[in-house]
């Protein structure tokens, strides 16, 4: 009644939406063991409209389109040993086959120069020099520290840093990607 101000139920608008439970199912199970696979190849290869999948996808909160994009993405992991164990390379290698980089494993990480990124040739460099004339007290001050210093960085430095970098992988590309530091 609060809601239509009828005493009788109000069915809801437009076409009724027909699908059972176990087409829903089907969806998600599809999804769950092929979740690089698109909307229109899962409704293909499942004999139902693509519409029918992507309402079923977005009513469970899944959303198709990430699927999609996923299929191009690389995961890179970030060096940490707990991420060498056998468990992990096998999840790896069904969640992202043939698309991972890591150490010992079929697409090694690559030589990563400190000389190539700002991080690296700049950024650590000044804050070391800025943030440490003097000792910091504690955790705090510190933090406080580094916020202050970054906030003095110019767009200048920035534009500097920015030619500093393209000029750098020039050089590494002219190098072949060996060491290309003495040419700077």
């Amino acid at each position: 009644m609060r809601e239509s101000g009828n005493v009788h139920p109000v069915g809801g608008l437009g076409r009724p939406k027909l699908h059972s439970t176990d087409e829903e199912i089907d969806i998600l199970v599809y999804f769950c063991s092929h979740p690089h696979s698109g909307v229109l190849k899962a409704a293909s290869e499942m004999n139902v409209p693509p519409t029918t999948v992507w309402r079923m996808l977005k009513q469970n909160k899944w959303h198709p389109f990430s699927i999609q994009v996923l299929t191009h993405v690389w995961f890179q992991q970030d060096g940490s040993p707990a991420h060498h164990t056998i468990v992990v390379k096998q999840w790896l290698n069904n969640e992202f086959p043939e698309k991972w980089i890591g150490l010992h494993v079929p697409v090694e990480f690559p030589p990563r120069s400190p000389d190539l990124t700002p991080m690296d040739f700049y950024l650590w460099g000044r804050l070391r020099i800025d943030v440490y004339l003097s000792h910091p007290l504690n955790k705090a001050e510190l933090q406080q520290r580094i916020q202050d210093d970054c906030r003095e960085i110019t767009e200048q430095e920035l534009d500097r840093v920015h030619r500093s970098f393209i000029r750098r992988m020039y050089l590494c590309i002219g190098m072949d990607g060996k060491h290309f530091e003495q040419a700077l």
